[in-house]
């Protein structure tokens, strides 16, 4: 739901956020959210934790709250929802390539071990921000 300037809220299916999750988001789930907290933060948990529901059910605002409470910022996120809900194997592979791939780019990690096959995309040479730009949603 969204906040628009005449105060109605609007259901995009977008996940609430910003000025918009102080003002809608009621935690109905305390349970869940300590759960959730706790995995966070506890570094000795090695179980992965699987969030599911129907679309517009909350999942990503929860996942927003508990982030803006705690002042955590996640050190890569993976945002499959922002074009199409329609996504393929493909594209699940792509945006999960492209997010690590981003976050090695910013912190300047080297890529001469890495196997990346530069030449199936039509790259002369190993350049991780010209894949980068040919995975990436225009």
């Amino acid at each position: 739901m969204k906040l628009n300037k005449f105060g109605i809220n609007i259901d995009e299916g977008l996940p609430l956020k910003g000025k918009s999750i102080e003002k809608l988001y009621e935690d109905c789930f305390i349970e869940q959210s300590n759960t959730i907290k706790k995995w966070i933060t506890d570094n000795t948990v090695l179980n992965p934790l699987l969030i599911g529901g129907q679309i517009g059910s909350g999942k990503t605002t929860l996942l927003n709250k508990i982030f803006q409470q705690k002042d955590y910022v996640p050190f890569i996120v993976l945002e499959f929802d922002r074009e199409s809900l329609n996504l393929d194997e493909g594209d699940f592979i792509s945006i999960v390539f492209t997010g690590f791939l981003s976050k090695a780019i910013e912190l300047n990690l080297s890529f001469e071990d890495l196997q990346i096959p530069y030449s199936y995309f039509k790259l002369k040479e190993n350049k991780p921000e010209e894949l980068l730009q040919i995975l990436s949603p225009s």
